[in-house]
Order: structure tokens, then C-alpha cells, then sequence
């Protein structure tokens, strides 16, 4: 099974995100602490204080579990398993992987806000895109409704192949009677 590693400045980590945490704490992430989803701890048998090996491109690093959260969407569309601090994230994947996901605390409107964001990164930024959790829910959704369309558009043809297929032999087998 696919599992996602996300890195992740812990300071911050509980002014953005809920991440529903079951046990342990968000302070003992920093230095060397991961935290693990419930599905993956109970299926590792993992709990707060135990030791946990990942391995990552450059190399594989023993942390210690922080704690154990039950809601793994904080992408919005992505379940995340596995969260370590930054530093660690760096140390394992290096400094040249750009942030893919960035998470942002408002006190205002959402839409506000988001609009001002895109208005200030628009001249530095013009590939970064801003989106609200709703609307990058809506884009995951989307991209899964696109593969779907397209799986349904391949297996069309091979339904009616296979139905033609079947009422060929159906007759093969009634002429040679």
C-alpha cells in the first residue's frame, strides 16, 4: 500500500491543521519524533515513545512516535500517514524538493485572504497557485473524476469487444449443433 510522508515546521503544524490527535503531543515532534496515523500504528502495532525506522532517499532515520492522529486528509485530498519535522524531512530528502503544499492560518474571509495572497505572489510567483481548502478539494476531486472518465472510456470498447466476443461463439456453437 501507498503511504505519504509529509514534513512539516511543528510550530505551526497545530495553528493550520487539525489533525484530531488521539495520543501524544504535537511539542515532541521536534527533534527526532514522527507522527503516525491510527491506521498505520495500529497496523505496526506502534504507540507514543516507541522507536520507528523510515527510510527516505538519503537514508533510512530512527525517530520516536509523538503521537497518533485520526484525521489523515490535512492535504484536503492526499491521506497523509506519516508526519516528521522538517529538519528531519531535509536530512532525508534534501533541500532541492520544492513545497508542494503549504498550509495557511486566516483570521479574516477566506476567500479575502486567499485573494490578497494571489495578488502579492502573482509578480515573484506566477506558477504558485492559491487555493482555499475547499477549492483544492474540489481539484483533487475533479482530477479523480478525469481518471475515472477515462477508465470508463477504455473499458467501454473492451465491454463491447467482450460482448461480441460471447455472441460470436453463442452462434459458432448453434451453427455447428
Amino acid at each position: 500500500p501507498s503511504e505519504v510522508l509529509a514534513g512539516t515546521d511543528a510550530t505551526g503544524l497545530a495553528a493550520t491543521v487539525d489533525l484530531a490527535l488521539r495520543s501524544g503531543s504535537l511539542d515532541a515532534l521536534e527533534p527526532a519524533g514522527i507522527l503516525v496515523h491510527a491506521d498505520a500504528a495500529r497496523a505496526r502495532g506502534l504507540a507514543v515513545g516507541d522507536p520507528v525506522v523510515v527510510p527516505m532517499a538519503r537514508g533510512a532515520f530512527r525517530l520516536t512516535v509523538a503521537g497518533v492522529y485520526d484525521r489523515a486528509d490535512v492535504t484536503g485530498g492526499l491521506p497523509v500517514t506519516w508526519i516528521v519535522p522538517r529538519s528531519v524531512y531535509t536530512a532525508g530528502f534534501g533541500t532541492d524538493e520544492p513545497d508542494t503544499l503549504v498550509h495557511v492560518a486566516t483570521t479574516g474571509p477566506v476567500d479575502a485572504v486567499a485573494a490578497r495572497v494571489r495578488d502579492r505572489l502573482r509578480d515573484d510567483f506566477p506558477t504558485v497557485e492559491v487555493r482555499t481548502r475547499a477549492e483544492y478539494r474540489a481539484d483533487q476531486v475533479r482530477a479523480v473524476d478525469r481518471y475515472l472518465a477515462v477508465t470508463a472510456a477504455l473499458l467501454l470498447p473492451a465491454l463491447a469487444i467482450a460482448v461480441l466476443g460471447i455472441a460470436n461463439a453463442c452462434v459458432l456453437g448453434v451453427i455447428t449443433r
